[in-house]
Order: structure tokens, then C-alpha cells, then sequence
């Protein structure tokens, strides 16, 4: 029990071990990105709600070109307007034990809200974890589908984006105190 103590609390997102990818698909390519910026935190340690939250600066999504980037803020994020991308961490489910003890490995279920633009989406994240260090890293995975948050279609004549976006994460959280 000592050893969860001293685990328990709020933990904070290290920005240089970490990373949040997207890759999407339309007719004639493939679209890679990745969050070249994003902060938040999660709660952990014996009798943690497991609570949390991602905070993404539309502005700091890139695709690498730049033509593009400007369209997904301008014309499909609206940046001006809402310029973040938030998600809500509810709970977490599964080894909690584990992941509460301060060592270890586990997998768990992220199970929160996805805010973009004006529409936020419930979704259940699958990841894993492992402890290192003093500082837990997180990887995950998921798909939404761009058009259920009502974005406008950045489809241009020649290409069909589709749909599917998947959304990859590796996250290491260390102590905030």
C-alpha cells in the first residue's frame, strides 16, 4: 500500500516523450499528420477517480504541407473559432490496479470525450501502459469518423477524403508535485 501512496496524484504530459499521430486516406493518397504540440494530465494512484485531459492547438496539427494544413485550419477547424481539440478523460477501466501500484505493465480502456469545433462525441480508447522511472507511458489507438463532428468536407475535385481518421498516441505522464 505504501508503494501506491507514493505514485498517487496528479500526473502532467511530458511534451518531448510523447507524441499524438492521425492518418487518413482519400482517392489518389494517403494523408499522415501529427500534433506537433499538445498538453494535459491524469489522475493516478490508489483511490484516483482516473480523471484526465488532452488539449490539442488546432494550429499545431500538421501534415507537412502547408497549402493543406491552412485548409484543415481555415476551412475545416475553423482555428479562428475553436481553437482547440479537447478530450475529456472520464475513467479509465481495466488493470487499474496495476497502473495505481506505480509498476508494471497493463491495458486499460480511456473512456471520455472528444470535443471538435462545436460537437462532442463520447469514445472508448483502447491502450496499453507501462511504468518506467517514475513515469508511466500510455499508447493507444483509435478511429473516429471526421464526419460525425458535422466538419465541413475539404475534398478538393481530383480527391475524395474519406471518412475513417486514425488517431495513434504514445503519452508519458510524470508527477506534477
Amino acid at each position: 500500500m505504501l508503494l501506491s501512496t507514493a505514485f498517487g496524484g496528479r500526473y502532467t504530459f511530458d511534451q518531448d516523450a510523447g507524441s499524438v499521430l492521425f492518418h487518413m486516406e482519400a482517392s489518389l493518397h494517403e494523408i499522415q499528420g501529427k500534433s506537433k504540440q499538445f498538453a494535459g494530465w491524469v489522475n493516478l494512484g490508489e483511490g484516483s477517480d482516473h480523471t484526465g485531459g488532452v488539449t490539442v492547438q488546432v494550429n499545431q496539427l500538421t501534415t507537412g504541407i502547408g497549402v493543406r494544413d491552412e485548409r484543415m485550419y481555415n476551412f475545416v477547424l475553423t482555428e479562428e473559432r475553436y481553437p482547440t481539440i479537447e478530450y475529456t478523460l472520464y475513467t479509465m477501466e481495466g488493470d487499474t490496479a496495476g497502473l495505481d501500484s506505480g509498476t508494471g505493465t497493463g491495458k486499460l480502456v480511456f473512456k471520455g470525450a472528444l470535443t471538435v469545433a462545436t460537437v462532442t462525441k463520447d469514445i472508448a480508447i483502447p491502450a496499453a501502459y507501462k511504468w518506467e522511472d517514475g513515469a508511466v507511458r500510455f499508447i493507444g489507438k483509435t478511429t473516429i469518423q471526421w464526419t460525425d463532428f458535422n466538419l465541413p468536407d475539404p475534398s478538393i475535385k481530383i480527391s475524395k477524403l474519406y471518412a475513417p481518421l486514425d488517431i495513434k498516441f504514445s503519452l508519458t505522464v510524470r508527477s506534477a508535485e
